[in-house]
């Protein structure tokens, strides 16, 4: 898992509600989902909510500092 997320690109291609819904549409029997994010808005926040309500589980939410955090 490390060596997939050092080797990751720092872009987006999808909004982050596009990318919840295409995951929650591709969806498997039992997966799980990690998120590694910056830090998120209210917005995020509900999107975040409704992915665990329809999955029926628990996120693993890992939330990066800002720049001047660090």
């Amino acid at each position: 898992m490390m060596y997939g997320l050092a080797g990751a690109l720092n872009g987006c291609w999808y909004s982050f509600d596009t990318l919840v819904r295409t995951a929650l549409k591709n969806r498997g029997v039992n997966e799980h989902y990690l998120l590694v994010t910056v830090p998120t808005d209210d917005k995020a926040t509900v999107i975040l909510k409704n992915l665990s309500k329809q999955t029926g589980a628990a996120l693993g939410v890992l939330v990066g500092k800002e720049e001047n955090d660090v």
